[in-house]
């Protein structure tokens, strides 16, 4: 069995913040993709919008995170 040491990194906010980012850049790609979809005539599909207020909710947590700290 082998040994899997975990350490602490020296900075783990920022690794939050770089996970929710991520994640926020994540969410940003569903909705362009799920827009392209669609003709442009065409109202998006809501779920659009919802992956767009998703990054900007991940995205503003990691900006006031990134401040707090």
């Amino acid at each position: 069995m082998r040994n899997i040491v975990h350490s602490v990194p020296a900075d783990p906010t920022s690794v939050v913040c770089r996970a929710l980012f991520e994640l926020a850049r994540k969410e940003d790609d569903l909705a362009a993709a799920e827009a392209a979809r669609v003709h442009y005539w065409e109202p998006y599909p809501p779920t659009v919008h919802g992956h767009r207020v998703a990054a900007d909710a991940l995205r503003d947590y990691a900006d006031a995170l990134s401040r707090s700290a």
